[in-house]
């Protein structure tokens, strides 16, 4: 007997108890915040299905499979918090935008570390 609980029959239980769902990318999205607005957060795993054809074979199959899956699964959210970690999670949400015309999305989160590096740099360059 396998300890393993499906992502699918997660979903369904909070679909069924009417709890919103927001779908999550990458662990630096901060589950504290969906919790606060009362919101049941969800990480989207790269596991359960293949990598989707929709983006081309050269990107990391992490972010194809949890392109699938986001697409699969995508009658259980509320919403999709997309962290914007790397290029391939950057441009799934173009893919997403496209393909999921009537999901809501939460943009694309910039990471503490990502957006502080970037402003840092610009300070540097006016204060020049």
């Amino acid at each position: 007997m396998s300890s393993f609980i499906e992502p699918v029959e997660v979903l369904k239980k909070y679909k069924d108890s009417d709890i919103k769902v927001i779908g999550y990318t990458c662990s630096y999205v901060p589950e504290e915040l969906i919790i606060a607005a009362r919101l049941q957060p969800f990480r989207i795993p790269a596991t359960t299905n293949a990598p989707s054809s929709l983006m081309p074979s050269f990107i990391c199959p992490m972010a194809r499979t949890i392109l699938n899956n986001i697409i699969s699964w995508n009658e259980y959210f509320d919403g999709i918090i997309i962290s914007h970690t790397c290029d391939p999670m950057w441009r799934m949400y173009d893919v997403l935008k496209k393909k999921l015309e009537n999901q809501y999305f939460y943009y694309v989160l910039h990471t503490i570390l990502r957006t502080s590096i970037l402003l840092n740099s610009s300070r540097e360059k006016f204060s020049e």
